[in-house]
């Protein structure tokens, strides 16, 4: 039985076979190159360097943000949540989702 605090908000397919419904659903995947592109335009649209930026993180050196914005990683939750007060803007639109992706990741709940 799944816990009352847990909800499936994406169901793609529940099939019931002897008795046992199984649930398929998407899991949500993130875009790191259209998130860095993201970060970037968001930048730029607030006239905000990436030296500003760097200043405002703490960083010595700006190299962290330039992977942020190739999209060669992410920021961690903590520098995530710095960027959406600096820019302005929430977590969530900062960070942008990968359909494609998550369609392609899925798992299974039993019941």
């Amino acid at each position: 039985m799944i816990p009352e605090n847990i909800v499936i908000v994406t169901v793609k397919l529940a099939l019931t076979v002897g008795g046992k419904t199984m649930v398929e659903t998407a899991y949500p995947v993130i875009n790191t190159r259209e998130t860095g592109r993201r970060i970037c335009e968001l930048r730029k649209e607030r006239g905000i360097t990436v030296r500003m930026l760097c200043e405002y993180m703490g960083f010595t050196e700006p190299q962290a943000i330039y992977k942020w914005q190739r999209g060669d990683s992410l920021p961690t939750v903590d520098n995530l949540f710095a960027l959406s007060r600096i820019l302005g803007t929430s977590i969530e639109d900062i960070l942008i989702g990968d359909d494609e992706m998550s369609s392609r990741f899925c798992f299974f709940i039993y019941r």
